[in-house]
């Protein structure tokens, strides 16, 4: 059997996360070549080792006209998103970009309606959905009976960042870790959230925000609190449900699940703690190649980032808000 050629691929953006997808890129995916990147200073040596014809360009408009490249994959600040999804529709070229999909649901939207007129694929980077023990955990959810209680809880050491986080028009952790929450309450249960109530630690303060605390209802009834912080001693992600018939936890940074049903003794899991950003970069590429619906389209990416916006409201009125 004769294998398709490769996707030939062109990567913006090499900071730290940037540098890991052109790895996988490079090393892991013999279904992709990569063939361009594009980067701020490209008199720089690259941070890897790469083919003599990889070309280097210093800016993602001639990246994205180039004629070798079939498809784009976008890791940078969220601010560049909505020029860069512009230019690959109107040249007719499949995305994936990194979470964030744009820094506000406004920005957000005209990159989904662009690519929607230019019938291109758009796929947004939640890659915790590619962690083997959330995708456990949410096929234990079921098994629980119905689920009225959901927490999330995501925390990071804080990153060195400009001031004023322009590449996220100002705002902070909120966008940059939220997405993260609120796209996974809403892809663990397979339900919309309608409403949010959000407090900001600090609350009143011309610097982005520490931590952020969103209680969340669910169209189906659940309640769910999803937490953030930045600037913890150590990375923290663990979510816990509880249902009519018993309850799960998950620890994905441990790859670790634990359930309990009543009158049974808790169980504990240990899953395969696979890179996210490669599964990702395989679930894109499997798609472009099979003509198959993206495994994160971009109207989930859309959703996150309204969710976001809500919660800022929230924040700033300190009411709940109807999404």
């Amino acid at each position: 059997m004769r294998l398709p050629p490769p996707i030939r691929v062109g990567l913006i953006g090499l900071g730290r996360h940037g540098i890991r997808y052109a790895r996988h890129l490079i090393h892991d995916l013999p279904e992709a070549r990569l063939v361009a990147v594009a980067r701020r200073h490209p008199e720089l040596e690259l941070p890897f080792p790469a083919s003599g014809d990889l070309i280097v360009y210093p800016d993602p408009e001639r990246l994205i006209a180039d004629g070798r490249v079939d498809a784009i994959v976008a890791v940078t600040p969220p601010v560049l998103y909505p020029p860069i999804c512009l230019a690959a529709a109107q040249a007719r070229k499949p995305l994936l970009v990194e979470k964030p999909l744009a820094p506000t649901a406004e920005l957000a939207q005209t990159m989904v309606d662009a690519t929607t007129r230019a019938s291109i694929p758009l796929m947004v980077a939640h890659t915790l959905r590619f962690n083997a023990s959330l995708l456990a955990f949410r096929d234990l959810l079921p098994k629980l009976g119905a689920v009225r209680e959901l927490s999330v809880t995501l925390a990071v050491p804080a990153r060195p960042r400009p001031a004023g986080n322009p590449g996220f028009l100002g705002r902070g952790p909120l966008l940059d870790l939220g997405v993260h929450v609120v796209d996974l309450a809403r892809w663990l249960l397979g339900d919309d959230i309608d409403q949010v109530r959000c407090r900001l630690e600090p609350a009143c303060s011309d610097d982005p925000e520490e931590k952020a605390e969103m209680e969340v209802r669910l169209k189906g009834g659940c309640r769910g609190i999803l937490r953030i912080g930045w600037g913890g001693a150590e990375r923290v992600g663990r979510a816990e449900a509880v249902g009519s018939t018993g309850r799960a936890q998950v620890d994905w940074g441990a790859c670790e699940v634990m359930h309990t049903f009543h009158d049974c003794p808790p169980v504990r899991l240990s899953y395969e703690d696979r890179p996210t950003i490669l599964e990702t970069l395989r679930g894109f590429l499997r798609a472009l190649t099979d003509g198959a619906p993206m495994p994160v389209p971009a109207e989930d990416g859309l959703a996150a980032v309204r969710l976001i916006d809500a919660c800022y409201e929230s924040a700033r009125r300190g009411q709940v808000v109807i999404t």
